[in-house]
C-alpha cells in the first residue's frame, strides 16, 4: 500500500473461507539503543465472529507481536 509517496508492503494470511488469520511485515521499525532497526511485525487474529448478517468480525482484538 502506498499513502503520499510511503510505501509499505505486507502479507495478509487467509483461512479456507478466505478469513484474515494473520498479517505480516517488515516494514516496521524499532528505536533500539543502537538505532533504528527494521523489524518483523505481525497481527494474529485468534477467531472470528458470525454476525446474523452474514459478516465477519474478528473475535477480540488482534495481537502484536
Amino acid at each position: 500500500m502506498s499513502d503520499k509517496g510511503i510505501s509499505a508492503t505486507a502479507r495478509v494470511f487467509v483461512d479456507a473461507h478466505g478469513r484474515m488469520v494473520d498479517f505480516s511485515t517488515t516494514d516496521r521499525w524499532a528505536a533500539l539503543p543502537d538505532g533504528l532497526t527494521r523489524a518483523r511485525w505481525t497481527t494474529p487474529i485468534d477467531g472470528w465472529l458470525n454476525h446474523a448478517d452474514g459478516g465477519f468480525q474478528w473475535a477480540g482484538m488482534p495481537s502484536g507481536t
